[in-house]
């Protein structure tokens, strides 16, 4: 996963930062923010997919 999508990921779940503070800390607009949390779940989700884990 590409390094900016990790460290959002990171930020919103991990740090459990709002979409607010994490576009401030990493100066990006809040929609660039939300999109990337949709699209990196998104690859996350696959890349376990891939590695034999289920999901509900």
């Amino acid at each position: 996963m590409p390094e900016g999508y990790r460290r959002i990921l990171e930020l919103k779940f991990v740090e459990e930062r709002s979409n607010r503070e994490i576009a401030r800390r990493l100066g990006l607009n809040e929609s660039t923010v939300s999109t990337r949390i949709q699209r990196g779940k998104s690859m996350l989700r696959k890349r376990l997919e891939q590695e034999g884990f289920e999901y509900a």
